[in-house]
């Protein structure tokens, strides 16, 4: 392949499933292909529970939190880090999403 794009696909419910699907993406990723992946951000479990008082289940060790089918590995920037070190790949670039939307006026 040439590019795989996920957009929170990588969310098993264990650390070691995580390693098992990222080995695979690059298994099957064409030497010099992209892997483009949108994560979610378990530091916004975080604030979640904090800043806005949402009942949220979260496991801190693995930061995982608990949704309607069952736990989900979420990410902070150490584990995507970890996880470029671990493979190998040094070579890859990390940044945030803004997801908030904002108005905008029109014509």
């Amino acid at each position: 392949m040439d590019t795989i794009v996920s957009i929170n696909s990588f969310v098993p419910e264990s650390r070691a499933d995580v390693e098992l699907m990222f080995h695979e993406s690059m298994r099957v990723l064409r030497r010099g292909g992209r892997l483009v992946a949108l994560l979610p951000s378990f530091e916004m479990s975080l604030i979640a529970r904090d800043k806005w008082k949402m009942q949220v289940r979260l496991d801190l060790e693995d930061h995982r939190e608990w949704e309607t089918s069952g736990w989900q590995c979420f990410y902070t920037e150490t584990d995507i880090h970890e996880l470029m070190r671990k493979n190998r790949l040094p070579g890859y670039r990390l940044g945030r999403v803004n997801t908030i939307a904002r108005p905008r006026r029109l014509g």
